[in-house]
């Protein structure tokens, strides 16, 4: 007897919540019998206060190599190399436009992911005092949440570690013209938009329902053991990790709550504080698992992940530091410190990475069916200048083999090699023909040439 194929938003209930389930082979057929291919996701990866090019270049004497020893920074991304397409020479030309109000980390933050530049307005950061105004454009985010996300439960999902704002210098999302978007720094409020109002509860109904039922996953775990019988051995491989992988999530998200938060709305008293810079690495942390099991989910397939704001100043004490990381990058005697911090964050990005490459996907990872690209709003010289926007660096990580993955590239630089185009290549990757975004006049070249070999 042929068993009718599930549904891609088939869900797992129990205990009054709701799960979605990751992508099974038996999900994988149309009607027809055509293939069922897993979607393609974004995250765009925002780290402050700029990467110091000579930590972060590789020694490539022509325009690609495939054979090159990383550098400092990069050198914690050594176990998945083969994934990584590293770029240079791309720089943020619209931050220069004529019309530009912003400079430094207000220019490259109006200018990362928009692709064009700050208007006239009251806010820091404008080349006289108060005087700029938000970016003209939408970022590429909302652009692809509007295109490929609105059947999904969120169009597009930012996660946060330590957010300020709004205001240009803490922004680099935009919804639109004027309507910056601010992520999400708490793990517990994350959970709770992700999974729903099951998660928000008193803690007398937290108790109540820990005694009627152990716990939420306990019954969701009922929910899947009768559609077990459904699957072969592959999906039930797939449906135990899936599990296992929320299971974690809860794990990281008590260590900050200090409780459950499946069960409860606990306090944070003598847990970690969302937003505390000294918590950076749990909190860090605490949200990739979190942004894995949204993408697992299928929750949203565009996200963006915000480490901080620029100027903001975390001491990664962790490290060994004592002065702040943007104090740092105004002292050329104390780039090497920056650079360890950007090593760090690294192999912070290594753990999502690998988070996502340990959960299988159709015939491959959840990892090859995203594309993570990350970037910082400036670049620190030991040439003197702490915002370079025109010597920044770019990347990308999964995304399977659309991109020719294991290499490194030097582009010219100039307008003609603007990040706009890279931009554009974001869209083709995501199935979108985009023309233009953000200033037209550095998209006339179309997407970036030789990214995808």
């Amino acid at each position: 007897m042929r068993i009718k194929p599930l549904d891609r938003r088939t869900l797992l209930r129990g205990a009054g919540a709701a799960l979605a389930l990751p992508l099974l082979g038996a999900m994988g057929t149309k009607a027809g019998g055509a293939s069922v291919a897993p979607p393609k996701r974004l995250v765009l990866y925002f780290t402050a206060n700029g990467l110091v090019p000579e930590a972060w270049k590789c020694n490539v004497p022509g325009a690609e190599a495939s054979d090159f020893t990383l550098s400092k920074i990069l050198a914690p991304l050594a176990p998945i190399r083969d994934k990584c397409l590293f770029i240079e020479g791309v720089p943020m030309s619209s931050a220069y436009h004529p019309q530009q109000t912003a400079v430094a980390h207000a220019g490259g933050m109006s200018s990362l992911f928009t692709g064009s530049y700050a208007g006239m307005g009251n806010m820091y950061g404008g080349f006289a005092e108060n005087t700029a105004g938000y970016p003209l454009n939408e970022s590429i985010d909302a652009a692809l949440a509007r295109a490929v996300g609105q059947d999904n439960r969120f169009p597009a999902y930012y996660f946060g570690v330590r957010v300020e704002g709004p205001s240009l210098l803490h922004c680099c999302f935009y919804a639109g013209k004027d309507q910056p978007i601010t992520a999400n720094a708490d793990p517990k409020a994350v959970l709770s938009d992700l999974f729903g109002a099951a998660f928000n509860q008193s803690q007398s109904e937290a108790a109540q329902r820990v005694r009627d039922r152990t716990s939420i996953l306990d019954a969701v775990r009922e929910s899947g053991s009768a559609l077990r019988c459904r699957l072969d051995a592959a999906d039930r491989g797939r449906l135990d990790l899936h599990l296992s992988l929320v299971e974690e999530v809860q794990k990281s998200v008590a260590a900050v709550t200090g409780t459950n938060p499946v069960c409860a709305l606990p306090s944070l008293a003598g847990g970690l504080q969302p937003n505390e810079f000294s918590q950076f690495p749990q909190l860090g942390r605490a949200q990739a698992d979190l942004l894995a099991m949204a993408l697992t989910c299928d929750l949203t397939r565009v996200a963006g992940y915000y480490w901080s704001p620029p100027i903001a100043d975390p001491v990664y004490t962790w490290l060994g530091h004592t002065e702040g990381h943007h104090t740092m990058s105004h002292d050329v005697t104390k780039l090497d410190l920056c650079a360890d911090v950007n090593a760090w964050h690294a192999q912070e990005l290594l753990y999502l990475a690998n988070k996502l490459s340990s959960i299988p996907e159709g015939d491959g990872t959840v990892l090859d069916n995203t594309l993570i690209v990350w970037a910082s709003d400036c670049s620190n010289s030991k040439l003197g200048d702490p915002h370079d926007l025109k010597d920044v660096f770019f990347t990308l990580i999964g995304g399977g083999n659309f991109f020719k993955q294991g290499r490194y590239l030097k582009y010219p630089g100039g307008p003609d090699y603007a990040h706009n185009r890279l931009l554009l290549a974001l869209f083709q990757y995501m199935g979108i023909d985009q023309k233009t975004f953000g200033q037209p006049e550095y998209c006339e070249k179309g997407p970036l040439t030789g990214l995808t070999g």
